[in-house]
């Protein structure tokens, strides 16, 4: 089996940066942190808050190399981080009490997740980038 390239984890994905089609699907949290053991990890992670909570759930620390790391497309439509892209990435969302959202502009404390939950990203390598799907 061939190993699999490196895999961005953050707290959020900016969907506005969403060029082509992606799969989105919930992870078991064993395998998530099977898979983090097995290859390199990028993070985009951006609340200093939330930071260690999340790094314990994953089983590593999610710091990223700069303060709040800015991705951007690449010319294929790909996630991209200091000039490396990305075909996969983990999203860790928390979980709240029922009901509770954070404020406009704040960020929540760690006593306020009961949980985690990490979400697989993949972003389709067919395809024109534009929302296309190409045959071959």
């Amino acid at each position: 089996m061939k190993p699999k390239g490196p895999v961005l984890v953050g707290n959020a994905f900016p969907w506005g940066l969403v060029r082509r089609p992606v799969s989105v699907d919930p992870v078991d949290p064993r395998a998530f942190r099977r898979e983090l053991r097995q290859r390199a990890v990028v993070s985009f992670w951006g609340h200093d808050s939330t930071l260690r909570a999340a790094g314990d759930f994953a089983g590593l620390d999610l710091a990223p190399e700069t303060g709040r790391p800015a991705l951007r497309p690449d010319r294929r439509g790909f996630p991209s981080l200091k000039g490396a892209s990305f075909i996969e990435c983990f999203v860790l969302s928390p979980r709240y009490r029922s009901g509770y959202r954070p404020s406009i502009g704040v960020e929540a404390s760690p006593r306020q997740i009961r949980g985690w939950q990490a979400l697989r990203v993949r972003w389709i390598a067919s395809g024109d980038g534009n929302g296309k799907r190409g045959g071959s």
